[in-house]
């Protein structure tokens, strides 16, 4: 996100990533779109792919603050 700039621009990037699956370490290709929803101190960033959704808070240096079902930054 940090090299995409979605903090700090309007934007949206379809990018080619790869999924790793838990425990069975299966290595998947995966498309996903990312976005800007919303710019300023933080910024969040939505990311969608074939059956997967989220919005994620990020701080200046777009480090990830909050992703919702995941995880928060202490």
């Amino acid at each position: 996100m940090r090299r995409l700039e979605l903090h700090r621009a309007d934007a949206r990037h379809d990018l080619l990533v790869v999924f790793v699956g838990l425990p069975s370490l299966e290595v998947c290709p995966v498309s996903q779109s990312y976005r800007t929803v919303s710019l300023g101190e933080p910024a969040v960033v939505g990311i969608s792919g074939d059956s997967f959704e989220a919005e994620l808070t990020v701080d200046a240096d777009s480090v990830v603050l909050d992703y919702p079902g995941l995880g928060r930054r202490a």
